[in-house]
């Protein structure tokens, strides 16, 4: 408990200020008290465990971001050169060279020198995701098969070198899912619903379909399934 000094019409004067609160709070218990039953202290035991889980899942999804991140601009350099993004600007779609142009005027305002590792380095997962799995909202010509034509075939394919009968659709649903799943665990949402030992699954297969050494070192190091293991006998109800 502190003391802070107020200033009231000239005259300064000693309060002291109570800003301790019920943690966690109702708000942020709301999902887990649903699936306790309203147990409060299970739905704090439960709650624990969603961080727990969620910190464990920091490894594996920073491995397969940077892996993809990696791969696909190898993949594209290759087929295209280390200046890629500019010959392939007329088959991105706008929305992909718009993110590419923000990127590079942060920078610039940063005075930052500027070469694709330092913009590729400030794009995001997200971002990643839609280069090899663009969904049919984006624009590639209108036509998502010229996006396969111009990019998925003779470049973008070759960063998953290691699984022979990959389809893009197959991969686009996979990593949608992935992805989702990042944004729950990187904002601090409930993620104890979800099939997260085939989610881990998925994210291991992805890996090693670009890096079979990335798999191999991740699974020796990660948590996951200990964590999962370890979870306390927590009555849980979906809802």
């Amino acid at each position: 408990m502190s003391n802070y000094n107020f200033v009231n019409s000239g005259q300064a004067k000693k309060s002291i200020i109570k800003t301790d609160r019920k943690f966690p709070s109702d708000e942020r218990l709301r999902s887990y008290l649903l699936s306790c039953k309203q147990n409060r202290s299970a739905a704090i035991q439960l709650y624990t465990w969603n961080i727990e889980i969620s910190m464990a899942f920091y490894p594996p999804l920073q491995v397969l971001e940077v892996t993809l991140r990696e791969s696909i601009i190898t993949s594209l350099e290759n087929e295209f050169g280390q200046e890629w993004y500019l010959s392939i600007s007329d088959v991105l779609d706008s929305r992909t060279v718009l993110k590419i142009q923000e990127c590079k005027s942060r920078l610039e305002r940063k005075t930052t020198p500027i070469s694709f590792m330092s913009i590729a380095n400030e794009l995001t997962f997200g971002f990643w995701v839609s280069m090899v799995a663009p969904t049919r909202k984006q624009n590639y010509t209108d036509d998502i098969s010229h996006f396969e034509l111009y990019l998925w075939r003779p470049a973008l394919r070759a960063a998953f070198a290691f699984k022979e009968d990959l389809e893009l659709k197959q991969l686009r649903l996979l990593l949608t899912r992935v992805k989702r799943l990042r944004n729950l665990v990187f904002h601090h949402e409930p993620i104890y619903l979800r099939e997260l030992e085939e989610e881990y699954r998925i994210i291991l297969d992805v890996i090693g379909w670009m890096s079979p050494r990335a798999r191999d070192w991740l699974e020796r190091h990660s948590k996951v399934l200990k964590v999962l293991n370890d979870r306390d006998d927590i009555e849980i109800q979906s809802f």
